[in-house]
């Protein structure tokens, strides 16, 4: 048998700041002992993506206009469903994967692999200074809050789903997710809602790889904010938005609890004398 590389797929979204673009694919092109077909997708408003020649990848740059992060991914995973990758790695711009980082994720996936099962990977994010951000996530339907896993565990309770910053997806998670993220969710609860997808659908094995260390420059684009009360008014609009619908698809039966608990948000925002996020809360969990 001759020994091979591997072979993945990457989708790579650029919505501005070419700069941080520049420097993921440049992290892209130092990863040794894979071979990468790589999908650079253009998704900002004036298509100033940054262009590369002679950077020793199998690389494509398309153009989409801006229905979120979702659609986006969708545009790279539809140039990738008919090329021979062994899985595709969804990762942020924002997102510079360390030596090893894209090896040591292949062979996490590998290694649990089987037939019928389906595998999301997740690499472990950090700080620029090399602190520990987070090594994947934990979302508590019942309680209508998520956890940032740092090596712990997820309750019992939970629903535990890779950082959707540097994401991978084995073959057959991707077939039984019809190559489509849900677009529904322009922005936030993207990672989770794949996990419930993938676990309603059969067998799912989520594997959280701390020896794949991405470099994660966490909100530098949306705006989010290392903590929930640092996100801005658009952030926090989408974020109650992909969380109304997040419930209706997978656990309708909390919604009245999740009702209640977006009152008191809104009460919260409003004795903190900020109207424009309050707002934002109620436009995106009540408005259409």
């Amino acid at each position: 048998m001759v020994d091979r590389n591997p072979y993945l797929g990457v989708i790579v979204v650029h919505f501005g700041q070419p700069a941080l673009t520049l420097r993921c694919i440049q992290h892209l092109q130092n990863q040794r002992g894979i071979d990468l077909e790589v999908v650079l997708v253009d998704n900002s408003p004036h298509g100033d993506a940054p262009t590369f020649q002679d950077l020793g990848l199998r690389m494509q740059t398309i153009r989409c206009s801006n229905h979120g992060f979702a659609h986006a991914n969708n545009q790279g995973l539809a140039q990738l469903r008919f090329a021979p990758v062994e899985g595709v790695l969804l990762l942020n711009n924002d997102a510079f994967a360390l030596e090893g980082a894209l090896n040591a994720l292949w062979w996490s996936m590998n290694q649990v692999q089987r037939p019928g099962l389906a595998v999301m990977a997740g690499g472990c994010l950090l700080n620029e200074d090399g602190t520990l951000q987070t090594s994947g996530g934990c979302w508590l339907p019942r309680r209508g809050y998520g956890l940032v896993l740092k090596g712990d565990s997820c309750p019992k309770d939970g629903v535990v789903y890779a950082s959707g910053a540097a994401l991978l997806l084995n073959r057959e998670a991707l077939e039984r997710l019809n190559w489509q993220l849900d677009e529904g969710y322009f922005l936030y609860f993207e990672e989770v809602d794949t996990a419930e997808r993938l676990r309603k659908a059969g067998p799912l094995e989520v594997v959280l790889e701390e020896k794949s260390q991405f470099i994660h420059l966490q909100g530098a684009l949306a705006g989010s904010g290392k903590r929930h009360h640092d996100r801005s008014v658009r952030s926090e609009f989408h974020f109650h938005r992909s969380k109304r619908r997040f419930y209706s698809q997978h656990y309708p039966r909390y919604l009245p609890k999740m009702h209640f608990l977006h009152v008191l948000v809104v009460l919260k925002r409003l004795f903190q004398g900020n109207i424009g996020r309050a707002m934002a809360v109620i436009r995106g969990f009540w408005g259409r």
